[in-house]
């Protein structure tokens, strides 16, 4: 569907978080505009900021004023976003009007009223009338210019208006055909399709093909289509939060229901607008950060009364990743999730992904029971997580120094680091104090 030329419109883009499908407000937002074809430049327009979504541009009518436009939003903290609009001129009520004008034969629009005067060859003259009895002139009789020209139309220019008009019996109803999907003359629809054609007014006309559009939305209506497109145009308001197993809010849980823009979850595990659903069931995606497992689909269910039914109280639980305290005293188990780096995968189910090494020998720990140099090494599961179970650095005394140090190695994101393992039962791999040196 194209919008049309010359008018003021409204456009909302959304913008998506750097490699996400989330859409986010765009931090310094640059918005460009190029109209066929030329470089991009500043629009006319202004452009706000919609929190949580995008950009709102009021294109004005310079910057509709052009065949194709492109808009294109750049910022920091997302990606690039382009929108590719076509217009036209608009068919308008008094072109109609024109169409229905034209219901007589071409043969007729000559203003010659009198009879047949092909065979006239020399002007008319026209006598004193001097007897009255009885009658009345009632037509003046043509003067000798317009008769010719009433002969050169007729032998000329009509000739060659017949011949280009050929096959056509009704000018009138074939435009009108054409143009509008009230039933069409079956004669001139016959000429239409003469040779194969299958044209069908109901569904093939100008009017057909416009109708809907002929008139230009404002901007509530478009940011109003805006949000059906991203949350729903159903009867009932729908809003979901996400806990998991103990409670506690969940935040970044995305939230994808068919055909509709996902929403993440905030601190406080709910979203930021509601869904406007029908009554019925419904197969939503949700996915979770670390540290939490989700079941797919989730189902909800909106009952003829507009109540949330599935999941229950509205409230999606998934489970959270309990860390376990190590078996044996005096150590510190370090846990964490993997993912390659830029924006890449878990590092799933690899084999010895995580390594560590006591540095220096001999160690020993406060009883003088010695440690040799050995790796330790940890697999990741499917998400990417992995523990490790490790002697605290404080129980150990490596040559006359009050703590012992580990490398500690994860080749997959380039993590190599010697680190102290603090006095605590688990602890994230990315908060171990690290030492400035790293030496083999």
């Amino acid at each position: 569907m194209a919008f049309q030329k010359a008018i003021v419109q409204s456009f909302t883009i959304p913008t998506l978080a750097t490699g996400t499908t989330t859409p986010t407000t765009p931090t310094n937002p640059v918005v460009t505009i190029s109209k066929d074809g030329a470089g991009l430049g500043a629009p006319a327009g202004v452009v706000t900021v919609i929190a949580n979504y995008g950009i709102h541009l009021a294109a004005t009518i310079a910057d509709m004023t052009a065949d194709a436009i492109a808009v294109k939003v750049t910022s920091d903290n997302c990606d690039p976003a382009t929108v590719n609009i076509v217009t036209e001129a608009d068919w308008t009520a008094v072109r109609a009007v024109k169409v229905d004008n034209a219901d007589v034969a071409v043969s007729t629009r000559s203003t010659f009223a009198g009879g047949a005067v092909a065979s006239v060859t020399a002007p008319v003259t026209a006598g004193t009338v001097t007897d009255k009895t009885d009658y009345a002139l009632a037509v003046t009789p043509p003067t000798a210019e317009a008769i010719a020209t009433y002969v050169w139309v007729t032998n000329v220019t009509g000739a060659a208006v017949a011949a280009t008009l050929a096959g056509i019996t009704s000018l009138a109803n074939w435009l009108r055909g054409l143009y509008r999907k009230s039933s069409m003359n079956a004669v001139a629809k016959g000429e239409v399709n003469t040779g194969g054609g299958t044209y069908n007014e109901v569904t093939d006309s100008h009017e057909a093909l416009a109708e809907g559009v002929d008139t230009v939305p404002t901007a509530a209506e478009n940011a109003a289509a805006v949000v059906a497109e991203a949350f729903g145009d159903g009867e009932w308001p729908v809003e979901l939060t996400v806990e998991d197993d103990n409670g506690d809010s969940v935040t970044g849980a995305i939230l994808t229901f068919p055909g509709l823009a996902p929403q993440s979850t905030n601190t406080l595990g709910a979203f930021a607008s509601a869904w406007a659903l029908d009554t019925g069931t419904y197969a939503a995606t949700l996915a979770v950060g670390v540290g939490y497992t989700a079941t797919n689909p989730v189902t909800v269910t909106v009952n003829a009364s507009g109540n949330v039914t599935a999941p229950t109280g509205g409230v999606i639980v998934v489970v959270a990743r309990v860390v376990e305290a190590p078996v044996l005293p005096g150590q510190c188990r370090v846990y964490g999730w993997l993912k390659y780096p830029k924006g890449g995968g878990p590092v799933a189910s690899v084999s010895e992904a995580v390594s560590a090494t006591l540095i220096g020998t001999p160690v020993y720990d406060a009883s003088g029971i010695g440690y040799e140099k050995s790796n330790q090494t940890a697999d990741t599961e499917a998400d990417g997580y992995f523990e490790i179970d490790l002697v605290r650095s404080s129980v150990l005394d490596l040559d006359g120094e009050s703590a012992a140090k580990y490398r500690l190695r994860i080749l997959a994101i380039g993590y190599d680091r010697v680190v102290y393992i603090p006095d605590e039962l688990t602890v994230l791999f990315t908060a171990l104090e690290a030492v400035a040196a790293v030496s083999p």
